[in-house]
Parts: C-alpha cells; structure tokens; sequence
C-alpha cells in the first residue's frame, strides 16, 4: 500500500517528469503515476483507491522547468491542499537514483528546522531532528533540509549512507497558501 501519490500537473515537460519519478524512488512508499488527463477529483480517487494519504505534484515553473511543488492530504472524507508549497528555483540531477528500500525520515543542518518540521508533515514522514552522521546505521537513507544562500533559501537532498543521492531541490521561498 503506497502513502504518497507523486504526480505532476498538466502537461508536463521532460524535466518535470523526471523529477516526479526520482522524488518517488526516493521516498519510501510512494508511487508515481502519469496524470494524462486526471481532473484533480479524479486525482485524488485513485490516491484513495491506492490507500495514498498524501499526494505530492510538481508543477511548471521558469521555462518548462519544476516550479512548485504542491502538497495534499487524502486521508480524510475530502482532500486537502496543505498550506505549504514549495517554489522552486531549480532541481540538480545527481545520477541513477535507487529505489528507497525503507522509511526516508527528513533531518535538518544549518537552521533548516522549521522547514523539516513543515515538510515532515506533508510527507507525512519523520522528522528526527539536527543530522547527525549515526542517522544512517538506523535509517540508511535521509531528506535534509538546510539552510541556502543568495536566492536559494533552502535545499533538499537525499543521503544514503553519508552520500548525495538522486536529486536536490533549490527551494527559492516557502509560499503560505490559503486555499478555499
């Protein structure tokens, strides 16, 4: 049974697609499916009929690129967008990206906490505090979060044992949404 549904928006482009495939290798339980043409109702049944309690989409941004990533809750009656989205400036491609093997928990260095607490909740994942290198004898693969610089106000990235693994995230700003 999967708990997070990646997806992306509407007529995606090739590096949004990607994102969306390796953002699900990456995290444990999380299975990516093509949208096509999936209204967001029609969305969030297939979430519900594959037991996903949270859907993440990656949305378009500068030049066809990954803009945004949305988040949305589907474990109630009705689905709900989280408050939190992710406006991004660019992601990195790191090379082949194996399949999470087992709970990918999100840790934080450089005063990244306050987005790891965030982030955990939409995940709905983990969050297990400032990284620590004995972070992977327990879990072998981590989200951290951590502080940017310039336009960059955070990165997210994978570790597997000490190492970067498949993709990271430039994070430009948090944007607060109130949806309705």
């Amino acid at each position: 049974m999967a708990k997070l549904l990646v997806t992306t928006s509407r007529h995606p482009t090739p590096p949004i697609r990607r994102t969306a495939r390796e953002l699900a290798a990456l995290l444990y339980n999380a299975v990516r499916i093509n949208r096509g043409g999936l209204s967001e109702a029609e969305l969030y049944a297939k979430a519900k009929s594959i037991g996903a309690k949270r859907v993440v989409i990656i949305g378009r941004g500068r030049g066809g690129n990954p803009g945004r990533v949305v988040f949305v809750d589907t474990s109630g009656e009705e689905p709900v967008k989280l408050p939190l989205i992710l406006s991004l400036r660019g992601v990195i491609y790191l090379g082949r990206v194996p399949r999470a093997s087992s709970e990918t928990p999100i840790t934080w260095t450089r005063s990244g906490g306050e987005l790891c607490e965030e982030l955990s909740i939409a995940l709905d994942v983990p969050c297990i505090g400032k990284y620590s290198s004995g972070v992977h004898r327990e879990y072998g693969r981590v989200v951290v979060v951590e502080k940017g610089g310039g336009k960059i106000s955070y990165v997210i990235k994978f570790l597997e044992v000490g190492r970067e693994v498949g993709l990271k995230l430039l994070v430009e700003r948090l944007v607060w949404h109130e949806w309705k």
